[in-house]
């Protein structure tokens, strides 16, 4: 090895002598990192700023992207239902699709026990804006008991079932309704329900195209 080095060396010497150049060792190392650190310094000058190829986004690509966006927005939708009936907390709840029927009642706080679930499909898919109609026991089953109800309630024969199947009216508040009607007789008009504590002119609109007088 060192027989190689002297021969470079040997020669090194000589391509100095016949052009004039001297250097030292040590000049030599330090003209060799010299060239070494500009060759290195220019390649990375290159690489940053070399320009980068731009994504190119095609129209399947953005069209496919808005039918995702779409169709997340649309999963998102919710249920909305009017829970009434022998459950605790009869009112209108929001819901995720794909509801059925018990996550409406269990929503509503669930079944009174004097509820009559027999008659009451509970795994049906829920459906945007009907009404879950719970019943009580001994309450005729004639009527559709999950359905949107179209028939006026008679505020002059309704019983407190009947009132709390309306929108906003639970128990507590059927019960003034009766009493109203007992202490006061029969309904003149639907107006007159304004008279009722606990129903403000928000609750009576919610309920006046539900029920009539006769």
């Amino acid at each position: 090895m060192w027989g190689i080095y002297f021969k470079l060396k040997e020669k090194w010497d000589d391509f100095c002598e016949k052009n004039g150049l001297y250097f030292t060792p040590s000049q030599l190392v330090g003209l060799l990192l010299l060239v070494s650190f500009t060759l290195l310094a220019s390649v990375i000058f290159y690489w940053r700023a070399k320009p980068k190829p731009l994504v190119e986004v095609t129209a399947e690509e953005n069209t496919a992207s808005k039918t995702e966006q779409e169709a997340e927005s649309s999963s998102t939708t919710l249920v909305v239902v009017h829970v009434c009936g022998a459950v605790k907390r009869p009112g209108v709840y929001n819901l995720p699709p794909g509801s059925r029927v018990y996550e409406a009642v269990e929503k509503a706080g669930g079944a009174k026990p004097q509820a009559q679930l027999d008659g009451v499909n509970l795994a049906r898919l829920l459906a945007d804006g009907e009404q879950v109609y719970i019943p009580r026991r001994g309450e005729s089953l004639s009527a559709p008991l999950t359905s949107n109800q179209t028939s006026l309630i008679d505020l002059n024969r309704a019983t407190a079932e009947e009132l709390e199947s309306l929108p906003g009216i639970g128990e507590a508040l059927a019960e003034r309704i009766l009493k109203y009607r007992e202490e006061n007789g029969s309904f003149q008009s639907i107006q007159e329900l304004r008279e009722v504590k606990g129903i403000g002119e928000g609750k009576f609109e919610e309920i006046k195209d539900k029920v009539c007088v006769k």
